[in-house]
């Protein structure tokens, strides 16, 4: 079913599979063995904003919690989405996602991680390389950090706290990123 598009993320949890695809974000519940479209991009879509969104738009990052029904995606242009039944209904949860430059939220997110310890835990990189974590699953965003540049996000699994941010040079946070 998905055939042969360009096709930008993965996100795995035991047998659900989620694939970022050019026109769709495809779902699988069953290890592969059968694809359904999700309801992504009508959700985006028939949101009332200036703009629809563009197809180049794929969810950059697509996450689940712990237990795989909580999953999240980050759009390169519309910030980030989640949903609590395993992709069936998406929310906007962008409070707080900006960056210093911009005047509402709901900005472009490069990275997406959520902490193996922790489901409320969550970082991503917004924007112009802004550094924002939640600590209600995505209700509330914080900004840490300004950085130049941003090429990776990882954390720790046994410690929520710590996290390493890839560019030049690697740095590591010991603290949830605000140092």
């Amino acid at each position: 079913q998905i055939g042969n598009q360009e096709c930008r993320e993965i996100g795995i949890k035991n047998d659900k599979i989620f694939v970022s695809c050019k026109n769709h974000l495809y779902k699988s519940f069953d290890g592969g063995k059968s694809w359904q479209t999700d309801s992504f991009w009508d959700i985006l879509n028939s949101q009332q904003t200036q703009a629809k969104i563009k197809l180049n738009d794929l969810p950059y990052h697509i996450v689940f919690d712990n237990s795989g029904n909580t999953v999240f995606a980050a759009s390169g242009m519309s910030g980030i989405y989640r949903s609590k039944d395993g992709g069936q209904n998406w929310e906007p949860v962008n409070n707080g996602v900006r960056t210093k430059f911009s005047e509402k939220d709901g900005v472009g997110v490069s990275a997406l991680v959520i902490s193996p310890s922790n489901n409320n835990i969550l970082y991503a990189v917004a924007g112009d390389y802004t550094l924002i974590k939640t600590e209600n699953m995505g209700d509330a965003w914080q900004t840490l950090q300004e950085f130049t540049s941003v090429n990776g996000l990882l954390v720790n699994p046994s410690d929520s706290n710590q996290i390493y941010l890839s560019f030049a040079p690697t740095v590591k946070s010991s603290d949830g990123g605000k140092t």
